[in-house]
């Protein structure tokens, strides 16, 4: 396995970790999940976490996975596209929106928080590796 392979699977795993896990003190929505794994890389508050404790279950803006848009909005804090992911989500999950992917069920809200954790995890590496290079 590659250290962009290691990198993304740790982020997934970290993800499910945090999402809706039953022996965590606190449970966190498919969104917060994709913030607390990147908030240090991506300078997010503990206050941006808890905004965003209202777009799980479909809430997200218009209607997106929460997995998702929280996953767009550590891209953009990045400097990053987000273009990639939404095409991610559209062969993957069959729709970039919640009720759509829940409705198609190919991706049960697991693996929409653990394939955005770890397509941003991919990028991010990408660009530790791209910064590294122009030094």
């Amino acid at each position: 396995m590659n250290d962009v392979e290691s990198d993304s699977s740790d982020a997934m795993i970290e993800a499910l970790s945090y999402f809706r896990h039953p022996e965590r003190a606190q449970r966190l929505n498919c969104a917060q999940s994709i913030l607390k794994v990147f908030q240090e890389e991506c300078d997010i508050t503990d206050e941006d976490i808890q905004t965003f404790a209202g777009y799980g279950h479909g809430s997200s803006p218009e209607g997106q996975c929460g997995a998702l848009y929280a996953a767009k909005w550590c891209l953009t804090k990045l400097g990053m596209p987000t273009d990639g992911i939404e095409e991610y989500f559209y062969e993957e999950a069959g729709s970039m929106y919640c009720r759509e992917i829940r409705k198609k069920r190919q991706w049960p809200c697991t693996e929409c928080v653990k394939n955005a954790a770890g397509y941003v995890a991919k990028c991010c590496d990408k660009k530790r590796k791209k910064e590294k290079n122009d030094d």
